[in-house]
């Protein structure tokens, strides 16, 4: 079976599996797909309509390249990037919502601005590199875990959450952690954590509307094979920072 055929094939598959069929955004010369994707709805972030999509691209010899959303051709949620037709990486795109960007804009202490973060753009958050047996290369990924103290949660237990952040070949030595404070979200709070890479967070769960911890971080991140005096030696990035959970009715 050829390549052309077996892309047919897949995309015949992927058709009669959708409400909506998918459709060829472009091919290379030869007449294999480049690209195909597959309408959406429309969505509305931050009060601005997006139109939403479902791509597929693909190697010239017909492999699998990228598997994501869009919204306007902008990258968002997580984008699976292939070799050998085995995913070898995840990308994370985020949009931050009305009260981050304020908080961004006018927190002269964060200085953010320099991110370059949009009300009408995607940000690339987090990115994970895999080994060929799928398992994690944390030296190439930079991202961040969290580790809750339960499963679930009922109205007045303390939700406590670990979280540890990570940097390619980079040691993390300082994390500041701005999150929304649950009873009055137009409000933050601030954590700074000198010389450590994980901040641990608790707060009381008072009501069902309290089920998700949001929240920026600001990572500053060193390289142990220059010296502290070199102006390379350290590099900041923004970091938003989501973690749900289930709170029992």
């Amino acid at each position: 079976m050829n390549k052309p055929f077996i892309i047919i094939l897949c995309l015949s598959i992927l058709t009669s599996c959708d409400i909506k069929p998918y459709q060829v955004e472009s091919k290379y010369e030869k007449g294999n797909y480049k690209v195909i994707y597959r309408d959406l709805n429309d969505t509305i972030i931050n009060g601005l309509t997006f139109n939403q999509k479902f791509k597929v691209k693909f190697f010239e010899n017909g492999d699998t390249l990228r598997k994501g959303k869009y919204i306007n051709d902008m990258a968002i949620t997580k984008h699976h990037f292939y070799k050998n037709n085995r995913i070898f990486c995840e990308r994370n795109y985020v949009m931050f919502d009305d009260w981050m960007l304020d908080l961004i804009n006018n927190i002269d202490s964060l200085n953010f601005r320099k991110y370059g973060i949009r009300k009408d753009s995607t940000y690339l958050n987090e990115v994970r590199y895999f080994d060929r047996d799928h398992k994690l290369i944390p030296s190439k990924s930079h991202f961040y875990t969290t580790d809750l103290n339960q499963a679930k949660y009922a109205i007045g237990d303390s939700v406590i959450s670990n979280f540890k952040f990570y940097f390619p070949n980079l040691k993390v030595v300082r994390t500041d952690l701005y999150y929304k404070v649950p009873k009055d979200t137009s409000m933050v709070r601030m954590s700074l954590n000198n010389f450590r890479d994980n901040h641990n967070y608790k707060n009381k769960i008072e009501s069902l509307n309290f089920y998700k911890i949001e929240g920026l971080v600001d990572i500053y991140a060193y390289d142990e094979s220059l010296s502290k005096q070199d102006g390379k030696a350290y590099t900041k990035r923004l970091m938003l920072i989501e973690k749900e959970f289930d709170v029992e009715k």
